[in-house]
């Protein structure tokens, strides 16, 4: 977490950002990036959570701002305003991530409904790790 009595803005930060400065991305994501991933976590569920997790949906955010920024398609002005835009692209990125998902060739649900016919189509003792083993009452079968 970023010392709330830094003189430095945010503002200042991505102006730092926006001429080049790498050292200003890594202070922003040092600023934004625990909190950032705290928001994204509960957003992303169970489903797509065996997909990816609030990193992936961190650096995805970062990454599109630090492009937009850089380019001068995203403008900050006033402290406050790049939480609030940082909150934006990572809500967005969640949609589009559980949108890419649930697709039909890549649907969590199908993958579920899969999962579950291949474990209903193998025998019992496939199941039973004892037997998957070669174990049988905590001995090996001979």
């Amino acid at each position: 977490m970023y010392d709330l009595c830094d003189p430095e803005t945010t503002v200042r930060l991505v102006e730092r950002w926006r001429g080049g400065d790498e050292a200003a991305a890594a202070a922003i994501e040092a600023r934004f990036g625990a909190r950032l991933a705290a928001f994204a976590a509960p957003r992303i569920g169970p489903r797509l959570g065996r997909r990816l997790d609030s990193d992936d949906i961190l650096q995805s955010a970062f990454r599109t701002f630090f492009r937009h920024s850089r380019s001068g398609s995203f403008l900050v002005t006033r402290s406050g305003q790049l939480w609030s835009l940082l909150i934006e692209i990572a809500r967005r990125k969640v949609a589009c991530a559980a949108e890419r998902h649930t697709a039909a060739r890549r649907s969590l649900r199908r993958e579920a409904a899969d999962g579950a016919a291949l474990l209903d189509a193998l025998p019992a003792e496939a199941l039973d790790p004892l037997a998957e083993a070669g174990l049988k009452d905590g001995r090996i079968d001979a």
